[in-house]
């Protein structure tokens, strides 16, 4: 009985130094994926400005600004695109936190063509650049005031992975010990 007890305890030691070692192998690969900011926050941009605020105060043309949101609609037009989109506040990586309170909402004029096949309702960006006006429009019945972002600088957010929910088998062997 003895052996036996000697071998599990250094059958243990050596998974525990085996799984220590994966753990450090893997640490270059995890940091790696770490999805880092895609706007560098400079001294000029307005981080404390949201859509909302901006829209109130009528008067934020001109402030640099990066805004996260959910896109609501796409239109193309003959010479750029308008997104509008509900703004949410920003993690560390600038992407919108969607269990956050919404900001308001605003729109994004990009020169040229964004693909409405990936730029669709739904998906989150972050946008980076100045305030260039003020546009009012109708939600519903309702008018509200849109703070327009008109930039290039526009970070579509990738799809989260669908998982596969199929059935799971695992196999494994234990050892039981008991008196």
């Amino acid at each position: 009985m003895r052996g036996v007890t000697t071998a599990v305890r250094g059958l243990a030691r050596r998974m525990r130094r085996v799984r220590w070692l994966a753990a450090v192998a893997l640490l270059p690969v995890v940091a790696g994926c770490a999805t880092g900011a895609p706007f560098g926050e400079g001294d000029a941009v307005a981080t404390d400005l949201t859509p909302r605020a901006a829209a109130e105060a009528g008067d934020a043309r001109g402030a640099e600004v990066i805004w996260a949101g959910r896109i609501l609609r796409i239109e193309h037009l003959s010479d750029r695109t308008e997104l509008e989109v509900v703004g949410y506040p920003r993690d560390r990586a600038q992407r919108p936190r969607l269990a956050a309170a919404t900001q308001g909402r605003f729109l994004v004029v990009y020169p040229g063509f964004l693909e409405s096949a990936d730029y669709q309702p739904g998906r989150l960006v972050t946008v980076a650049g100045p305030i260039e006006a003020m546009r009012t429009g109708q939600v519903g019945e309702h008018t509200i005031r849109y703070p327009v972002v008109a930039t290039e600088a526009v970070h579509l957010w990738p799809l989260p992975e669908v998982r596969d929910r199929g059935p799971r088998v695992q196999l494994g062997i234990g050892v039981m010990l008991s008196r």
